[in-house]
């Protein structure tokens, strides 16, 4: 009964996609997602690393990269706009100034699209964690995502903020806080996005599962 509820669903929302101007769907994804950042990039925040000020834990990370990759890098703009939207809000917010605001949220937008088009190029799209070799591509396409984030970042600190750290230790907080959170976040989305893709092949699985 649950399986032929959510089959259903998904079949609905197909058909209403397929009635909708695809500007409205790329409009409320962006909506959306900026929603749901704005409040992991607030609980990040909550859990800012002394002296240096960076997050030790940055869920929004893999929330970002999930969809991105989930989808696929067609749908870049609206997560772009989504990601930068929320992060410039979460950090002025917080203590945080504009300009510094904005090259965070180049650092977080730029930081997805790069996860995201690696593994398109190297794993096509659809992506799914079914194999090993999957599974250590996302985390490779994640370390390097956030070492080049991480260097934005931490160029952002040592411009626009008092920190006492250095300049590696900065970094290395950042790449460690957003790998975390792509490693972790990630699949989750990943698997949400694939199950509504296909909810048929999920039944399979889950029978296959639960006998």
């Amino acid at each position: 009964m649950l399986q032929d509820w959510s089959g259903n669903t998904v079949l609905g929302a197909r058909a209403f996609s397929r009635s909708v101007p695809p500007w409205v769907i790329s409009a409320c994804l962006a909506v959306a997602l900026g929603i749901a950042y704005f409040a992991a990039a607030r609980l990040g925040l909550a859990l800012l690393t002394k002296p240096d000020g960076v997050a030790v834990f940055w869920p929004a990370a893999g929330l970002s990269a999930g969809v991105l990759i989930g989808f696929g890098v067609r749908l870049a703009l609206p997560v772009i706009v989504g990601v930068m939207a929320a992060t410039i809000a979460a950090n002025l917010l917080g203590d945080r100034n504009i300009l510094s605001s904005i090259v965070f949220a180049a650092c977080n937008a730029s930081e997805a699209v790069l996860v995201a088009g690696l593994i398109e190029r190297y794993f096509g799209s659809p992506f799914r964690l079914d194999t090993l070799q999957r599974v250590l591509g996302l985390t490779a396409a994640a370390i390097l995502g956030c070492v080049v984030s991480g260097i934005g970042g931490s160029a952002d600190f040592l411009l626009f903020h008092d920190a006492s750290a250095s300049a590696l230790t900065i970094w290395y907080h950042w790449f460690a806080s957003d790998a975390v959170g792509i490693v972790t976040v990630a699949p989750f989305v990943i698997g949400l996005v694939a199950m509504t893709r296909d909810p048929h092949h999920s039944k399979k699985r889950s029978k296959a599962v639960w006998p």
